[in-house]
């Protein structure tokens, strides 16, 4: 149950909308930390779908009841779920003990993994967050649309090719960027977009937007009491 109305908050709160066919709403992010981290989860290849504020999370601290509302549900593509957390470290490291309980709770009650990340968590993805930043605003929802590109999409080479090699099968320099957007070309998203750069049909399993690391519990900050 989301109960926070992001777009409503006060001024001084960084507010983006991130259109995404992987959600049934726009996705609403209080601060820029959090909206970098809705892109990274947004071209992620093995995130099927998310859930912004997805539900009220019963657990306890010391014995005191509390509740909390997770920013993030991810559904990956194999069925399985876990919570992401975005915080701040110095808020998070603030918060630890109350963290630490939550993901036990959901551990114990839901049996559902509870990730906590944080600036330290996505420092090294620089280009990957300013590619998926750039890139988003090429997704479309328009399912005409997305016909569309589905058939340009069809008679691309089977062999990888350049931006230029797809600029010149496409009626437009936008018609490229949109395959590339909308998951029908793969670009590399650790290295930023050139006439030169190498891309490749979607369907060749060698070609990602980035070293996907959603599903690997190293890459996320864990909170426990003994951290601290």
């Amino acid at each position: 149950m989301a109960i926070r109305n992001v777009l409503s908050r006060s001024r001084l709160t960084n507010r983006h909308l991130i259109r995404t066919p992987k959600s049934t709403k726009p996705v609403a992010c209080e601060s820029t930390l959090e909206r970098n981290v809705a892109l990274w989860i947004d071209f992620s290849s093995c995130v099927a779908c998310y859930e912004e504020q997805p539900a009220v999370i019963h657990f306890e601290v010391d014995g005191t009841p509390a509740r909390t509302i997770p920013d993030f549900l991810l559904t990956f593509v194999d069925g399985t779920q876990a919570y992401v957390e975005v915080k701040y470290a110095k808020e998070a490291q603030k918060k630890a003990r109350r963290l630490s309980a939550i993901g036990s709770a959901l551990a114990e009650h839901y049996n559902m993994a509870y990730w906590v990340v944080t600036e330290a968590t996505i420092r090294n993805e620089k280009v990957v967050i300013e590619n998926c930043s750039y890139f988003q605003k090429f997704v479309t929802l328009d399912d005409d649309r997305l016909a569309e590109l589905e058939r340009v999409a069809a008679d691309l080479p089977a062999h990888p090719f350049l931006l230029s090699d797809l600029i010149g099968l496409c009626d437009s320099d936008t018609t490229a960027l949109e395959l590339i957007a909308n998951q029908f070309v793969f670009h590399d998203f650790s290295q930023f977009i050139a006439i030169n750069s190498p891309l490749c049909q979607a369907g060749d399993s060698d070609y990602q937007y980035f070293n996907d690391v959603w599903e690997s519990q190293k890459q996320f900050v864990y909170l426990s009491e003994e951290k601290q």
